[in-house]
């Protein structure tokens, strides 16, 4: 068994994977700040369950590397906090509309979120 980094608020030490798959997770190391678990990972401490999003560079820059490739990930939520009235910004409209679009399509090509 691998030691595993948990992070959140609490913690999570149970991984769910999209395809309802689920594994306790021994972990030695947890905090409540993503960062320092991305930190811990680049600096061997474990594996990490992190959303592609956080450590494409990292993976890119040979710091980090998928370890279960095959296992997607479950997708995370995404939300645009604003006012919703009839006084809405139009470019405020725009732009949430852009990424509603953008960020679909992307998932559609196979970038999942963790």
């Amino acid at each position: 068994m691998h030691d595993c980094i948990t992070f959140g608020d609490p913690p999570n030490s149970h991984w769910t994977f999209s395809d309802n798959r689920s594994i306790n997770v021994k972990h030695p190391l947890s905090t409540n700040n993503g960062e320092l678990a991305r930190r811990w990972a680049i600096d061997g401490a474990g594996l990490v369950q992190k959303s592609l999003w956080d450590v494409r560079d990292d993976i890119d820059a040979g710091h980090l590397e998928i370890v279960l490739p095959g296992i997607p990930l479950p997708a995370a939520p995404i939300h645009a906090v604003f006012p919703h009235n009839r006084l809405t910004a139009a470019k405020v409209r725009l732009c949430v509309d852009f990424l509603a679009v953008r960020l679909k399509a992307i998932n559609v090509a196979g970038i999942r979120a963790g």
